[in-house]
């Protein structure tokens, strides 16, 4: 299958699922996240905000946990005109507005060195047993990822396991460290 229909299918396969059955799931992800080994030595989160359009995962219940533990937290906001992204401190009164994508950004973006990540939590569409990602296909996250340093630990969120045949890759695809689902945690 082309990434195209991949990209199809499991926006589809996202959609079945109701919002209540979203919501559930999102929290069992949570949890899941929290049972990763290390995962509360590290400072710097890196995460993004759910498009609510294309029923993804709702992070904010990570986002609160971390906040409660005292970790930094920083949210993409895509540059216009090309594409790139900018990290942004983001904090409990953070005003946040789609942009036109549908992606929440901070109103205010106080810029964060992108150096100083050391977890990305990566949104998705589907995901192989390699590690490697499915997103929309603008290419933000590759670009992104591959200017941060390589220890930065890189997971992804999904409601589903990885397909089980190997997704397409381009020569600048970056792998996954891990991911989680409702179930469990994977690591690549």
């Amino acid at each position: 299958m082309n990434k195209q229909t991949l990209r199809q299918k499991y926006l589809q396969e996202r959609k079945k699922l109701s919002s209540r059955q979203r919501e559930a799931l999102s929290l069992e992800i949570c949890d899941k996240f929290f049972l990763l080994p290390n995962i509360t030595d590290y400072c710097v989160f890196h995460i993004y905000l759910p498009i609510i359009r294309h029923s993804e995962i709702n992070t904010f219940p990570i986002i609160d946990r971390l906040r409660e533990s005292g970790k930094t937290i920083v949210v993409p906001k895509m540059n216009k005109g090309e594409p790139g992204m900018d990290t942004c401190l983001i904090h409990p009164g953070s005003t946040l507005k789609a942009n036109g994508y549908g992606v929440p950004e901070p109103a205010d973006c106080r810029q964060f060195p992108a150096g100083d990540i050391e977890v990305v939590i990566l949104p998705l569409l589907a995901y192989d047993e390699e590690g490697y990602r499915l997103g929309y296909g603008k290419g933000y996250y590759d670009r992104f990822l591959s200017k941060l340093p390589q220890t930065v630990f890189k997971v992804g969120l999904s409601f589903f396991d990885p397909i089980p045949e190997k997704l397409p890759r381009n020569p600048w695809d970056i792998p996954m460290d891990g991911c989680i689902t409702p179930e469990k945690i994977i690591r690549f």
